[in-house]
């Protein structure tokens, strides 16, 4: 994930106010700089529709079951496509916010849950060796770490070009941390039961009671679940939209983001038509699939 990310970062600095479907027209011409702008487009629209009816499901399994998926995905559209039509900047605040209070919830999470850990829950520890350990790397390579790569197409807003690299790495150290801490936090309270559910965290929050007044906090988590996948929708629809206006005349994405919204909500539901098919596809399909686009 690192190397990718260095790789992508390096061009766009050879390249400053530049995006990567720009660079890749000045390197490989006018024909190949659309393919690559074909690929990012699919590719971030594919993506965004995988994030978008994965939060559905989430939200119709534990929030609103007898709501119509569609309302749903509208509700969470509507407020995405106010923010990418807002431009980066809104966007990029809208995740500074969210990200503190993500980091903020976390780290309450383990304090109010450290009453019904199980150290011996993570023991034995390689008791099959360390292929397993290098097939879950080489998975996060693709997801979620590899899909970094959308930030190629927002790297020539940045104010900073030149820090770019350090704040990169620092946010994939970040990401990875909170990843890691997460899943160690789950392993702790529900042991071998986190492999087996679709929505761990949601469960372990379950377990969180203080006294006689502080019970019931499981809908924090699903906050946490809207908000983060408001910011990832809203990446994907954004890059999308660049990359399809950086082949047209114009270079305009603004007048391209509402057909897009609605693409990618029916492209929700027609390339996924369960909750199980979505979670096989995104565990064992998409890591090799998103890895060579």
């Amino acid at each position: 994930s690192f190397a990718i990310a260095f790789v992508y970062v390096r061009i766009c600095r050879l390249y400053p106010g530049k995006s990567i479907v720009e660079i890749a027209g000045v390197l490989l011409g006018s024909w190949g700089g659309r393919l690559v702008a074909l690929a990012y487009a699919w590719y971030s629209l594919h993506l965004g529709a995988l994030v978008l009816r994965i939060f559905v499901d989430f939200i119709s399994t534990v929030a609103l079951p007898r709501t119509p998926l569609l309302v749903i995905s509208a509700c969470m559209m509507g407020i995405v496509l106010w923010a990418v039509y807002a431009g980066i900047e809104v966007i990029a605040r809208c995740a500074i916010v969210i990200g503190l209070l993500v980091v903020v919830e976390g780290a309450a999470s383990w304090l109010f849950m450290s009453k019904d850990f199980r150290f011996v829950n993570l023991f034995p520890i390689l008791d099959r060796g360390w292929l397993p350990v290098f097939e879950g790397m080489t998975e996060l390579v693709g997801f979620p770490f590899g899909e970094t790569v959308l930030f190629a197409m927002i790297l020539p807003h940045v104010s900073k070009l030149g820090q770019a690299n350090r704040t990169v790495m620092r946010a994939l150290l970040l990401g990875g941390a909170v990843l890691l801490l997460g899943n160690v936090r789950n392993t702790l309270v529900l042991g071998n039961l986190a492999t087996q559910m679709v929505f761990p965290t949601y469960t372990a929050y379950q377990y969180i009671s203080i006294g006689d007044f502080l019970e019931r906090v499981e809908p924090l988590a699903i906050v946490t679940w809207v908000m983060g996948g408001f910011v990832k929708i809203c990446v994907c629809l954004y890059v999308s939209a660049r990359a399809i206006a950086a082949m047209l005349p114009s270079g305009r994405y603004r007048p391209l983001v509402a057909p897009l919204a609605i693409l990618l909500i029916e492209l929700s539901y027609i390339v996924y038509k369960t909750g199980t098919e979505t979670v096989e596809f995104s565990l064992y399909v998409w890591p090799w699939y998103s890895m060579p686009v």
